[in-house]
């Protein structure tokens, strides 16, 4: 069996956050604020998707640090597929908070209490989100009301000689989710 690598040429000369469905996440500085930008090299005719401005970053966030403000970006869907049904979540921010973009929406969701998230990923139609102190919340994104999601804690935080910092949420083959300490 053999393997085909392909090199793909990305014609952004910014720094990819993430991946997800085949799509690269980067992020733009604009008067507005920050913007991240979605794009997927591997089809031609999919356009650049700008989601709207992160605009309270702009207080916090000069341009010459926006590169380092978001730390990884997730999506939960293919949005050439689902144009109007997928949903964006980003760790910002020196404490690493979260931010919710569903597509359709107007603005970010910034969800409060959500300080030093060290990873998160999409499983099984809900985000999981994996803190520095070894706790792990979701977020339910298919709350219909118009209020933001809420963090909802599903461990208790490990005692400080265990702060890691290192952390990962992992889908196994089998299905599972792994919360990884390092």
């Amino acid at each position: 069996m053999g393997w085909t690598i392909y090199q793909q040429q990305v014609p952004f000369r910014m720094r990819a956050y993430g991946s997800s469905h085949g799509w690269l996440a980067t992020v733009e500085h604009i008067d507005e604020g920050l913007v991240i930008a979605l794009m997927n090299p591997f089809r031609q005719a999919s356009p650049v998707i700008r989601l709207p401005p992160m605009d309270v970053f702009i207080l916090k966030c000069v341009a010459s640090y926006h590169e380092h403000f978001v730390r990884k970006v997730i999506l939960s869907g293919d949005p050439s597929l689902y144009p109007d049904n997928y949903v964006v979540v980003a760790i910002y921010a020196s404490d690493s908070r979260l931010a919710v973009f569903k597509a359709g929406q107007k603005s970010w969701h910034l969800i409060v209490k959500s300080f030093e998230t060290a990873d998160v990923i999409f499983y099984r139609g809900q985000v999981y989100a994996a803190s520095m102190w070894g706790s792990v919340s979701s977020l339910d994104i298919d709350n219909p009301g118009a209020q933001p999601p809420q963090l909802k804690l599903l461990t208790p935080k490990e005692p400080f000689e265990r702060y890691s910092g290192n952390e990962y949420l992992v889908e196994s083959a089998n299905g599972d989710l792994f919360h990884i300490l390092r």
